[in-house]
């Protein structure tokens, strides 16, 4: 760890513990007192904060659980403006309170306590919560202090020394929880915050982590018109996504450029190329890569649910460690994810198949076989591709021409009963 980054972690966890302590003296009334038997049947808050699209996908196997313990109990759910297109459809809660806030921004840091405090002024003003929770394992700077103002008796997360980093970034965040789950282990995401669920008297559903996403009949239609318009009726088709929110997981656009001109040549397949805007442009080079005729650029054309859409179209999708590999999960599409985190690396870290893999019924995930310097044992630090460079095209198409020419009848009974198969291969320069 750089000192740069020490310390600000220790800066962080200044703020942080003058600011719990404020909570504590009375920043926050309760709204009943613990043991009160009316907080049982009061609504429930759910705080998740971040902005990102996977992060709130593998989130909706907690809400989805949650909701099957509590049928008739109201659900609250405080999420980021980012997440809007995720959960307007979700009927695993009742009211939705979206933040605007920039959650990094150290000025949104020092006002913390004010905008929790402006949450329960708006949509939820006057609602009187009987339980409250926090389901983020990793560092969270923002949901502990909302689930304590929202005024509930009991207030459920996960303890700051699950991490060594969050040890220090949530310092003292453990004095707003009453239940401070202490976990450690290796655990998917979409699974992990179940065990908060744990903590609660009637936690007796065995819930699935299988990812959700709805969409409507018109934006399966909507998808329909342009792939018909592209390709003839009956063509197979399989989205490649060359994006990531963070530069070191995204593989070369030249990588998937050569994976995008082999796929292409297959007869009856069609490349549906997707992503923002932003990534419009990498797109367009795949598109250039591949026969003419064989690529279809959706990039920044669909609406996310159109986007979902699509991806249930296609027979598979190949991409980064991203939030559109999530999607491709939750609509059961199989998928190539190509990743940065080299196999002997900490398993617990943030680029980690194991946490973050893909869990579609069917999924390979490449990833170099070893660091590629000692800097990266731990997981790959640099702020571009590095690496992930070790993953090479050929072993991409092998992979996908080989999903590709694979029935599911082909495939061993045990391998459709699981909640994912993953097929880790040993990259190597």
């Amino acid at each position: 760890m750089s000192r740069r980054r020490i310390a600000e972690n220790i800066v962080v966890a200044v703020i942080t513990a003058i600011q719990v302590l404020a909570c504590r003296l009375g920043f926050g009334r309760r709204s009943f007192a613990l043991g009160d038997a009316r907080a049982e049947a009061a609504p429930i808050l759910v705080v998740r904060c971040e902005a990102k699209i996977g992060d709130n996908l593998l989130h909706i196997p907690f809400l989805r659980a949650l909701r099957a313990m509590y049928p008739g109990r109201q659900i609250h759910l405080v999420h980021h403006e980012n997440a809007r297109a995720i959960y307007d459809h979700c009927p695993f809660i009742d009211k939705r309170i979206e933040i605007a806030w920039p959650m990094s921004a150290p000025a949104t840091l020092l006002r913390r306590l004010s905008l929790c405090a402006d949450v329960f002024k708006g949509a939820a003003s006057g609602t009187r919560y009987g339980l409250a929770m926090a389901p983020r394992w990793d560092e969270d700077l923002y949901a502990p202090f909302i689930a304590w103002m929202s005024g509930a008796p009991r207030v459920i997360g996960f303890s700051r020394r699950v991490l060594p980093e969050k040890a220090w970034r949530n310092f003292g965040i453990d004095w707003l929880l009453t239940d401070a789950v202490l976990d450690a282990t290796v655990q998917h995401e979409s699974r992990r915050s179940l065990q908060l669920l744990v903590c609660l008297a009637n936690a007796h559903v065995a819930p699935s982590a299988d990812l959700e996403f709805w969409f409507s009949e018109e934006d399966q239609k909507e998808v329909t018109l342009l792939q018909n318009a592209a390709a003839p009726f009956g063509v197979t088709w399989v989205a490649i996504a060359p994006g990531a929110a963070i530069d070191r997981r995204k593989w070369h656009v030249a990588n998937f450029a050569s994976v995008a001109q082999a796929l292409g040549q297959r007869p009856g397949v069609r490349l549906m190329l997707l992503g923002t805007a932003a990534e419009a442009v990498d797109c367009e080079t795949l598109l250039q890569a591949s026969r003419p005729g064989a690529s279809l650029n959706l990039a920044g054309r669909l609406s996310l649910a159109q986007t979902a859409a699509a991806l249930q179209a296609c027979r598979l999708f190949i991409g980064n460690d991203s939030g559109l590999l999530h999607l491709a999960s939750a609509v059961r599409t199989p998928v190539i994810e190509i990743s940065c985190h080299p196999m002997q690396a900490s398993e617990l870290h943030a680029n980690s198949p194991a946490r973050f893999g893909p869990t579609a019924p069917i999924s390979a995930v490449l990833r170099p076989a070893r660091p590629l310097t000692q800097a990266c044992r731990h997981g790959c630090i640099f702020g571009t591709a590095h690496c992930i460079t070790a993953v090479t095209a050929a072993s991409v198409v092998h992979t996908a021409e080989s999903l590709l020419d694979a029935e599911l009848s082909d495939l061993p009974a045990e391998h459709l009963s699981l909640p994912k198969l993953t097929v880790e291969e040993d990259v190597r320069t």
